[in-house]
């Protein structure tokens, strides 16, 4: 599982900065993020990780057959939705 973890924190953070890097939506200096800020990063990385694991396998067992599944996975993803709006809605002015 960790190998599969850190393969996967490797690789959305080289997708996030080169999709950074590309569009220049933000102002990104790597050599001004200190040891604490990005242990900080992958803290929380893997605190909401095993939250959601956590959250998602707690509501696969408490399905019965694979048909009502998608009824179950639907209440995780309604807790993300508000941040991603919030995100979406904060991207173009985010000093707002």
């Amino acid at each position: 599982m960790a190998d599969t973890l850190t393969t996967q924190l490797n690789r959305s953070g080289a997708a996030i900065l080169m999709t950074v890097s590309i569009t220049d939506v933000a102002d990104v200096n790597l050599s001004a993020l200190s040891l604490e800020t990005l242990a900080s990063l992958v803290l929380w990385y893997l605190l909401g990780y095993a939250f959601y694991s956590f959250m998602y396998g707690a509501l696969g067992a408490t399905i019965s057959r694979q048909k009502d599944m998608q009824g179950g996975a639907i209440l995780p993803v309604l807790l993300i939705l508000p941040g991603f709006l919030l995100g979406q809605m904060a991207l173009p002015e985010p000093d707002s």
